[in-house]
């Protein structure tokens, strides 16, 4: 199949409420393919009503260019009554570490904006390690982050191409996905919790 006829069918899914079981056609890798010049969002999830949580995805530079990767911001926003949530702030953001790698397909990683634990490769946006080369992350742990009433945390993050994958900034659509903990303000345990899944799908054109 062609990358139109699948990018074309990739269109009628729309933008909103998206399950967390559709799966995307693997974007298709080639030696001469012409890498990504543009991000826009897909997809994204609905998060369940009783949470009245909501986590939105907005693209804030869609473009790749010599300067700048593409740059999204996830938000998370409490409408309810206080509430403790598994996202915080820093490395306790919902995609920090090893959550940043895209799931379905893999390919893509989501840095935070100034990261310097990583340097970039020949001009391209990309790690310059070789493929074989693991990943480090600070061992860094999180609790869970109490949110008032109608307030907002958001994290910005640059996409850059996955080192240990094939091909670079190949046109396709990505998803990610997390669970989202949640709990009680005044729970001291993991007694009271509950979780949900919450994703979302950026498609990457040239």
């Amino acid at each position: 199949m062609n990358r139109r006829a699948i990018l074309g069918g990739l269109g009628t899914l729309g933008t909103t409420g998206l399950a967390g079981c559709v799966r995307f056609p693997a974007p298709s890798w080639s030696e001469h393919a012409s890498p990504a010049e543009t991000v826009s969002l897909n997809a994204q999830d609905a998060v369940p009503d009783r949470y009245d949580v909501q986590i939105e995805v907005e693209v804030v530079q869609s473009e790749f260019t010599d300067d700048s990767p593409a740059v999204i911001r996830v938000a998370t926003t409490n409408h309810g009554d206080p509430v403790k949530l598994s996202i915080g702030t820093g490395w306790c953001s919902i995609f920090n570490r090893r959550k940043g790698g895209s799931d379905d397909p893999p390919g893509l990683w989501l840095h935070r904006p100034g990261y310097q634990g990583i340097s970039r490769k020949d001009g391209r946006w990309v790690a310059d390690r070789p493929p074989g080369e693991p990943r480090g992350f600070p061992d860094v742990g999180c609790t869970m982050w109490a949110y008032r009433e109608g307030q907002s945390v958001s994290s910005a993050y640059e996409v850059w191409d996955d080192y240990r994958k094939r091909g670079y900034l190949v046109p396709g659509t990505y998803r990610w996905e997390e669970t989202v903990r949640v709990s009680d303000v005044a729970s001291n345990s993991d007694s009271g919790e509950e979780s949900f899944e919450w994703g979302f799908s950026l498609r990457l054109e040239s």
